[in-house]
């Protein structure tokens, strides 16, 4: 009993110079710290080496783990600089190890990013990739938008390096999504569209279309977009007829017949990938059949590349240049109507915001056989959308066909003054080289 109270007080006298003591030790810590950082800002490698690695001692004999995890991120670019990459390393590894047992998840982000710049610095670009995957991991749970484009543009960076413009596209790309909170690219879209159109040309007609566009997006490189469009008009008509002995007394009857005055249907796909934030290739196919334009099947294909000359959230201009094969099948073949022939494809695609809730959409397309340089056709779409809703959009379009080489209709050749008539033979006619049609759409979206 007599010990303990003699202990006691003793002890008691201890605790102010032990807490002195502390106190000292990571005042000293921290001065060397900053003579460390100080010195390396100045170029002086010997001197901040010598003080930044009694600062590691120091704080790892005070066990703060957190205080070496700083002077150890520190060291790596000091051991950098004097051409110990290896060593640099190590001190990043270790200083990340401490940081993910402390649970400092934006220093953990933050060490996992130096990390990765040494990895690739090295030339070990899947280790920086690792890095960089968990640091984006850390970023998004922290909710951190300006770090993930950070991480986003240094993935896309590395994949630059290693020679993958498609991939480098795709992170460049999500990291302006971010960037300017745009809402990530679906994986897949769908357009229905009901429209009322007035057809001019070989036929002249009002009737009802429909079409649907759909697009499957991979990424926000590469996509398959297949298209289906219809128009068809059958005009009724009613033909009466009487027979009877006299003006007064007779029999009327009526016949109705029906007669397709417009057939027009057209199957569409293309696949497109990015190669850069520039370039990309395409490969597309389509098949079409268009009565009035003399047209009974005639089927394309057609590969190349493609250029945005610009490409913003309100403006985006594209040109694709491309060699194509088409096969043609008209309901009446005239002597040298070409039936197959490889093409040089060119289309202009340009699309501009007029507004919040407007967009204008023109694309130009011109296909000519390498043949025959005479054999050309060009196609003019123009749509003006609205959107009415998220669902809905109201959409006024033009189309304009030019055909150089229009296909020909066989005309009967009626003997004159026969009754009946007897036909002698028929006259190929060649056709209307433009064809127009305007159409009012509503656009459901999906």
């Amino acid at each position: 009993m007599r010990l303990f109270q003699v202990f006691v007080p003793v002890a008691l006298l201890f605790i102010p110079l032990a807490a002195g003591t502390a106190q000292e030790a990571q005042k000293e810590a921290a001065a060397a710290l900053q003579l460390g950082m100080d010195s390396s800002r100045r170029g002086d490698a010997a001197k901040a080496l010598h003080a930044l690695l009694e600062a590691q001692s120091l704080y790892r004999r005070m066990g703060d783990r957190h205080g070496e995890a700083v002077t150890l991120r520190n060291l790596g670019p000091v051991y950098d600089y004097l051409g110990e990459k290896a060593k640099a390393v190590e001190c990043y590894e270790e200083s990340l190890k401490l940081l993910t047992s402390l649970g400092d998840k934006p220093g953990e982000a933050s060490m996992l990013n130096t990390l990765a710049l040494a990895y690739s610095g090295q030339g070990e670009q899947a280790k920086a990739l690792e890095c960089y995957q968990k640091s984006l991991t850390i970023q998004r749970e922290l909710k951190n938008r300006d770090g993930e484009v950070a991480v986003l543009k240094s993935i896309g960076k590395v994949y630059q390096d290693l020679g993958d413009p498609s991939k480098a596209f795709h992170y460049n790309e999500q990291a302006l999504q971010v960037e300017w909170a745009i809402p990530p690219i679906p994986p897949w879209t769908d357009k229905a569209s009901l429209s009322f159109l007035v057809v001019g040309g070989n036929a002249t007609s009002q009737s009802f279309g429909f079409s649907n566009d759909y697009t499957r997006n991979w990424s926000a490189a590469s996509a398959l977009t297949f298209s289906l469009a219809a128009v068809r008009v059958a005009t009724r008509m009613t033909t009466y007829s009487a027979t009877g002995s006299s003006p007064t007394s007779f029999e009327l009857s009526s016949t109705e017949t029906s007669q397709v005055t417009t057939a027009d249907y057209t199957a569409n796909a293309r696949f497109a990938q990015n190669l850069s934030e520039r370039v990309l290739w395409f490969a597309a196919t389509g098949w079409e059949r268009n009565i009035p334009a003399g047209l009974d099947d005639r089927t394309v294909g057609s590969a190349g590349m493609g250029y945005w000359w610009k490409k913003t959230d309100r403006t985006k201009v594209r040109t694709d240049f491309g060699l194509g094969y088409t096969k043609a099948v008209p309901v009446v073949e005239a002597p040298g109507f070409q039936v197959s022939y490889a093409t040089g494809n060119v289309v202009v695609n340009v699309e501009q915001k007029l507004g919040s809730t407007t967009v204008f959409d023109s694309n130009l397309a011109w296909a000519d056989s390498l043949n025959e340089e005479s054999n050309y056709l060009a196609t003019w779409h123009n749509d003006l959308s609205t959107t009415l809703s998220r669902r809905l959009a109201l959409k006024m379009g033009y189309v304009m066909t030019f055909n150089n080489r229009p296909a020909s209709q066989a005309v009967p050749i009626i003997l004159t003054g026969s009754a009946p008539p007897v036909v002698l033979g028929h006259a190929l006619v060649e056709l209307k080289k433009l064809d127009t049609l305007f159409n009012l759409s509503l656009v459901i979206s999906f």
